[in-house]
């Protein structure tokens, strides 16, 4: 989804905001596909940010080889199957695991943010003049 309008923001952005009846509780989703253009991603601070980007790509791009793999291996399965193919399925994490999973990013997430830094420094990309 290319984002050209004020109801494609709005749809886009109510994926990233509390609920209706708690507005301030934390986003239900950290990373949004949009068909057709990428992903958008949102934390609380650019650090998390950025951690989330590059890990959102990095893990599609892991889990597109598997699922080719896997389809390689057992074939594609019947159309409108479960994800997978094959009589197998994808096992997604439960909501404590996604949770456990959270808390871990947060504790780690300076010490990557800390080499990419170093290596925007060390390659020009970016020049802080302040």
């Amino acid at each position: 989804m290319l984002v050209r309008n004020t109801h494609l923001g709005s749809a886009l952005a109510s994926y990233f905001s509390g609920t209706l009846t708690s507005p301030s509780l934390s986003p239900a989703h950290a990373v949004v596909l949009m068909r057709g253009h990428g992903f958008t991603v949102q934390g609380p601070s650019i650090a998390d940010v950025v951690l989330r980007a590059i890990y959102t790509q990095q893990n599609a791009g892991i889990q597109t080889t598997s699922l080719l793999t896997h389809a390689a291996h057992f074939g594609p399965g019947p159309a409108g199957a479960d994800v997978g193919g094959g009589g197998a399925s994808v096992t997604f994490l439960s909501e404590e695991e996604g949770e456990g999973a959270t808390e871990m990013t947060r504790q780690s997430a300076l010490r990557p943010w800390r080499l990419w830094v170093r290596e925007v420094e060390a390659l020009g990309l970016y020049v802080n003049m302040a």
